[in-house]
């Protein structure tokens, strides 16, 4: 499992930050989920700003693969 703790100072350094799912957890903590705010973004900054994600969280996930099986979670919304 990816923790979104773990992987935000990566985020960060490429320009993008968001808030791990840890904050909003009350009795069931997320370690793999995040909030993401766009407000005051324009389309492109927000494109870009998930491409950033998506090759952050794709290298991680393709290394942890390496590394051990994952285990599907539910998804919160």
């Amino acid at each position: 499992m990816l923790d979104a703790g773990e992987l935000l100072a990566r985020a960060e350094r490429e320009g993008v930050t968001y808030l791990p799912g840890r904050y909003f957890a009350v009795s069931r903590p997320q370690p793999n989920g995040l909030r993401i705010s766009f407000a005051g973004m324009t389309p492109e900054e927000i494109r870009s700003g998930l491409r950033v994600l998506g090759r952050i969280f794709q290298s991680e996930l393709e290394r942890a693969r390496e590394h051990a099986p994952l285990i599907e979670s539910a998804a919160l919304v």
